[in-house]
């Protein structure tokens, strides 16, 4: 009683902990109440152990057991497909995806992106790089304008910087950036997008039906304190795009 008790209560109270962390160090999403919500279901679960044993039908708890296996196993995959950068670093444009930021500053996940990015360039100093995203509830300015200056800071020439400040979804990221590298390279041009490693499968089917069919990738390290969150938010989001691409 006591160990199934204590295997309830301490994972659940850490990943509560995770959630009020990112609340702190990220943007609040639907990744994070749900986290939240795991952490309190499986608090509660293990505090009274006898009741949720008594209470709740022996199918649901397979049910939610199955369930977060599930998840697990779909997270690894996830994480380890974008894990497996396949550019070739003769791309004439990368589409680095915005993120959240906080204020004016780009975020830590969004970082990541950024510096895979000045990365890449070191490699193909020439490429075009457009910075996609829009300006989202709880920032200040785009997230194309915040992304542009960390690059400027960074001593990446502005004339090789492209802003989509329009976007609003992946998808719209992907549109948006293919309508003005269409108008600026053409019909014939190579490209690759750059996200953190749990968004490139997603990233690369949503790519796809935009019209990039032969689009390359690499994945950016996403924070410790954002795998669950963000993971469980992508992981639902996959199955959307399965269900509705």
């Amino acid at each position: 009683m006591k160990k199934m008790r204590a295997l309830l209560v301490i994972p659940g109270a850490v990943i509560i902990f995770n959630a009020l962390i990112t609340v702190f160090r990220a943007n609040i999403h639907l990744g994070v109440v749900l986290t939240f919500a795991l952490g309190m279901v499986l608090l509660f679960a293990g505090i009274f152990y006898e009741h949720t044993v008594e209470y709740v039908p022996r199918a649901l708890r397979y049910v939610f057991v199955s369930g977060c296996i599930f998840g697990v196993v779909f997270l690894i995959i996830l994480f380890g497909y974008g894990k497996k950068s396949n550019v070739n670093y003769n791309e004439d444009a990368v589409i680095v995806l915005g993120a959240g930021i906080q204020g004016k500053e780009v975020s830590e996940s969004l970082r990541n992106r950024l510096d895979a990015a000045l990365r890449y360039c070191q490699k193909n100093p020439k490429v075009i790089i457009v910075v996609s995203g829009g300006q989202g509830p709880q920032e200040t300015i785009t997230e194309a304008l915040a992304m542009e200056q960390y690059l400027l800071e960074q001593g990446m020439p502005a004339e090789q910087i492209i802003k989509e400040q329009m976007a609003t979804s992946t998808r719209e990221n992907f549109l948006y950036s293919k309508e003005m590298l269409d108008r600026q390279l053409g019909d014939a041009y190579k490209v690759a997008f750059i996200s953190n490693d749990y968004h490139i499968y997603r990233a690369k089917l949503i790519a796809q039906n935009v019209g990039f069919d032969e689009i390359t990738y690499l994945g950016s390290d996403t924070p410790w304190y954002l795998i669950l969150p963000s993971g469980i938010r992508e992981c639902l989001a996959v199955m959307k795009q399965w269900i509705l691409p």
